[in-house]
């Protein structure tokens, strides 16, 4: 999650730019979760986009090359590094090479406006450039248009996470910029969550409602990515009485930490990703206490997380692609795609009937969502198809939740750089996606 906070994947915005610029709305990211992870020796996207900023303020495009090429390594189908990756082999003159890297990424599904700027011009009547060019064009061309269940009155109500109630039908979405939580009833009427605006809450994030507990969990935190506005902090309502029942603190630490979403497995555990400092952790029944599970330093942004019918397995999405951990074990494996498709840049994720929903929250993949079958071992994507999710101008997909045929998606302005978004944006909205072919 987090476009806003630090777009969807503050790694991403590294390697596309070559520099640690601050995402919208936020403040630059803290020097804190970069310091660990150079001290565990882990590389990330996130890390590799700072070194790539250096190299290219310096113009050292062979540098800046070099890095790229490392970042291939650890997200081997990410449209934005092969983009990159050509951008620097035009500068080196290596225009075959370029093209070659291009059109691996229009394979891929990637679309960039670049291709018709500055930095390919070079290779404007270089042979095969053309074709290229008109696929990653292709790959960029609006969507068909998804239906829009309601449209919210309040422009800064910015809706980020989304879960349904299966008993009720209800759905429930948190504001990011209002902190608070509302709930939609399945005729469309919208209403504040009891006295949440209350509660002192930050940005509201991922959640879930544990419908057979009727309990509904939702994270919440800070706005800024340098200092604790909020606390990072999972929190838990009943659904039926809309009182809030307990909150659980992040541990204690001297690096900003941002709980980004939850996912809540039969036994009645919570699962919480963290996005800063890369990490999954848990509440486990009974428990008053946030725990650390797993730490993932090597992950540029965790964020999306899902979880199988069973509870055996935590997906969680992130800058380099998509992972499962056992629930067990904390044992960590890449699900690898199985063909030429990428699932990278995951924010909104959801589990749906053995198969994973992703958000792809990306202009360089044209914001789309998509279904993706998996195999019976949950650890490969075999296949993947796109759900219609075109939304009205000035509106981006962030998370979703599955409802039996449908998947609802959030969908909101960007925000800008004072913290909010524009008086004249659209209104956000929730959009309704057939879950069938």
């Amino acid at each position: 999650m987090l476009r806003r906070l630090g777009p969807t994947l503050i790694a991403l915005t590294l390697l596309t730019h070559g520099c640690a610029e601050s995402p919208p709305g936020s403040k630059p990211p803290s020097a804190q979760p970069d310091a660990e992870v150079a001290e565990s020796g882990t590389a990330n996207l996130f890390t590799m986009g700072q070194e790539a900023r250096q190299a290219k303020d310096n113009e050292d495009w062979v540098a800046a090359h070099a890095v790229y090429l490392q970042a291939l390594e650890v997200a081997p189908k990410h449209p934005i590094v092969y983009e990159r990756i050509a951008e620097m082999e035009v500068r080196l003159e290596r225009f075959d090479d370029a093209v070659a890297h291009l059109a691996t990424m229009a394979r891929l599904g990637g679309t960039t406006p670049q291709i018709d700027q500055p930095p390919f011009e070079p290779l404007t009547d270089h042979p095969g450039f053309a074709a290229v060019a008109e696929q990653i064009r292709a790959n960029g061309a609006p969507q068909e248009s998804a239906e829009i269940f309601v449209t919210f009155d309040d422009n800064r109500l910015s809706p980020e996470g989304i879960a349904w109630d299966a008993e009720t039908g209800d759905l429930f979405t948190g504001s990011f910029l209002l902190n608070k939580i509302v709930r939609i009833t399945p005729d469309g009427t919208v209403s504040d969550l009891g006295e949440s605006a209350s509660h002192g809450l930050g940005a509201v994030l991922g959640m879930w409602v544990d419908a057979s507990r009727r309990e509904l969990w939702a994270v919440a935190g800070s706005t800024s990515m340098e200092e604790m506005t909020h606390p990072a902090e999972l929190v838990r309502y009943n659904v039926d009485t809309e009182e809030l029942v307990a909150r659980y603190l992040a541990p204690e630490t001297d690096q900003v930490l941002l709980v980004n979403d939850v996912v809540v497995t039969p036994d009645g555990t919570a699962w919480l990703s963290e996005s800063l400092v890369g990490g999954l952790y848990r509440v486990r029944p009974g428990s008053a206490e946030m725990e650390l599970f797993v730490a993932l330093p090597q992950f540029g942004f965790a964020n999306g997380v899902a979880a199988s019918d069973d509870g055996q397995t935590i997906y969680i999405g992130h800058a380099e692609g998509l992972s499962a951990i056992d629930s067990k074990t904390g044992v960590v494996e890449t699900v690898e795609p199985q063909g030429e498709f990428t699932l990278v840049s995951a924010d909104g994720l959801s589990w749906a009937d053995g198969a994973l929903i992703l958000v792809q929250n990306q202009p360089s993949l044209n914001n789309r969502v998509i279904h993706v079958t998996l195999d019976p071992s949950g650890r490969k994507a075999m296949d993947f198809r796109q759900l219609s999710a075109g939304l009205p101008p000035g509106l981006e997909p962030y998370t979703s939740a599955v409802a039996g045929d449908v998947v609802y998606v959030t969908a909101s302005p960007p925000i800008g750089p004072e913290g909010e978004s524009a008086t004249d944006a659209p209104r956000p909205a929730i959009a309704r996606l057939p879950l069938g072919p």
